[in-house]
């Protein structure tokens, strides 16, 4: 009877419970004495199970410390971040990281640097090092989708290249596959489209946009992902279903400023391309066309928030909807062309550098020339510049390092539309395409007598000043001519214009250097 008495003390449920709870141990101690059983045989019996639990035992009391340690160091970093201490915050945030990586907050941790280098500071590099981290050692933790997403998109903002845009692509291909239905899956979507878009993978972008649309019809990204839309449709040659699509954008966000702002300028501008014959008319109204408003002006830019550069004899000028002008130190004799950027900021080029213009800020580029005649940025933000000694085409990264030249003699202007670059041969009358790295030439698109200006819309359509600037000339994106102004001879207001530029309404602007005016059409 006595031997049987112990089987619920040698129970193993029983045993781990009172363990827990109390010594056990010690009961075993006191049960042995009392029935006079041998001490050492018990102890033995026991020892490899109570070692172990004491070691689990030793370890989770350890994690709870840590734990707790960690938590406090992120309630205290989230704070110093907030009050601007941002030093303060990262040291304690590289803590958690470095002193309790199995913690359960080292993810969040390396997730609050990356976003802080990617928004704070605008430093996409240093932040995806954090966001790769996340990828590589907490693949399981909720911080893992939005890893997943922002190093895809820092990725896709830096790619140089075709392959590094696509490598991005990848990415959120795999982070789809690992995290279904994760928060970060309509950011996901929406990327995938614009990437592929960019790719010129119509169909496969429209597919994601359209999941999109289905399953997260209150995200963020929808306004933008009709754009988006009716950009593809246009691409395809569907332009009826492009101003389909914009209507209806406008029936879901009528009190949504800038997606009505962007979708009635994107409308406009397919309107004009839709008709067999595209018309234009004179702005009677723009407050810069009447004679003598500059001293002799040479060129214009617009970006894509409505900012309009004017560069005359008398220095840089700015025309703002906000009233917010740039302060520009270009000097102004050396003033060569305006040029809008893949983001769709303004740069200004001269004789002996590119200068950006975004935030009413401007900065130097990189990229250092001699003697700069002509200048423009592709989909991956490249340099193109033709240099009046070389006169050739010299191609940089957005780095300002050099990569290689094009090896075309006498190119006298050069223009990106997407990836494609554009250059107007020594003959001033054939306008050359070139494949994205320069590797294939893709033919003469356009011939016409003495070209002296040129240019592209946001969809790709083309716009071009030739005998001597007394003609315009509108071609749609697959080459269709659309419009021909005859300036010479017509009843406008100036009989020759000296450069051209397009908002992304599709409305021209034309410089008129005798007459000292900027005149628009519509």
């Amino acid at each position: 009877m006595e031997e049987e008495s112990m089987t619920p003390l040698l129970s193993t449920r029983w045993y781990l419970k009172e363990f827990i709870t109390s010594n056990l141990l010690m009961k075993v101690v006191i049960y042995c004495i009392k029935k006079k059983r041998k001490f050492w045989l018990m102890a033995q019996k026991f020892s490899l199970p109570i070692s172990l639990l004491m070691v689990c035992f030793c370890s989770w009391s350890v994690l709870h410390a840590q734990n707790s340690q960690a938590e406090s160091l992120l309630n205290n970093a989230e704070t110093f971040m907030a009050a601007g201490k941002h030093q303060d915050a990262l040291t304690d945030y590289r803590t958690i990281v470095e002193k309790y990586p199995n913690s359960g907050y080292a993810d969040n941790a390396l997730l609050e640097i990356g976003n802080f280098y990617r928004i704070t500071e605008q430093n996409e590099e240093e932040a995806l090092i954090y966001y790769t981290r996340i990828k590589e050692e907490f693949p399981n933790t909720e911080s893992a989708p939005a890893a997943y997403y922002f190093s895809s998109l820092i990725r896709e903002n830096l790619a140089l290249n075709r392959m590094e845009l696509d490598a991005a692509g990848n990415d959120l291909v795999r982070m789809l596959g690992l995290y279904p239905e994760s928060d970060w899956e309509a950011h996901a979507l929406f990327l995938m489209g614009k990437i592929n878009y960019r790719m010129g993978n119509y169909p496969v972008a429209r597919s994601y946009l359209q999941q999109l649309l289905l399953y997260y019809t209150q995200a963020s990204f929808i306004p933008a992902s009709f754009i988006l839309r009716a950009k593809i449709a246009y691409m395809s040659g569907q332009k009826k279903l492009a101003l389909e699509i914009l209507s209806r954008m406008q029936t879901y966000f009528p009190d949504n400023h800038e997606a009505m702002t962007q979708s009635t300028q994107l409308a406009r501008l397919i309107e004009k391309m839709i008709t067999n014959k595209a018309t234009y008319s004179l702005d009677r109204h723009f407050p810069v066309s009447k004679p003598k408003s500059f001293k002799s002006p040479k060129i214009v830019g617009i970006d894509a928030e409505g900012l309009i550069g004017i560069v005359d004899q008398n220095g840089v000028h700015f025309l703002s909807k906000t009233g917010k002008t740039p302060n520009v130190n270009t000097q102004v004799r050396k003033a060569v062309e305006f040029t809008t950027t893949p983001d769709g900021t303004l740069a200004l080029g001269s004789k002996t550098g590119i200068t950006h213009i975004q935030n009413n800020t401007s900065k130097m580029s990189p990229v250092k020339v001699e003697e700069l005649n002509s200048f423009a940025l592709d989909d991956f933000g490249r340099y193109y510049v033709v240099e009046a000694r070389q006169k050739d085409v010299l191609m940089y990264d957005r780095k300002g390092i050099f990569l290689r030249k094009l090896g075309m003699e006498k190119a006298k202007l050069v223009r990106c539309r997407g990836q494609e670059i554009w250059v107007l041969g020594a003959d001033g009358a054939s306008l050359i395409r070139f494949s994205g790295d320069l590797e294939k030439n893709l033919g003469t698109a356009i011939t016409l007598p003495k070209i002296r200006d040129f240019c592209f819309d946001i969809l790709g359509n083309l716009y071009v000043l030739f005998e001597k600037g007394y003609k315009l000339a509108v071609f749609s994106r697959n080459g269709t001519k659309k419009a021909e102004l005859d300036l010479k001879n017509g009843s406008y207001p100036l009989r020759m214009a000296s450069a051209i530029a397009v908002d992304h309404s599709g409305f021209l602007y034309l410089v008129d250097s005798k007459g000292g005016a900027i005149y628009r059409f519509f």
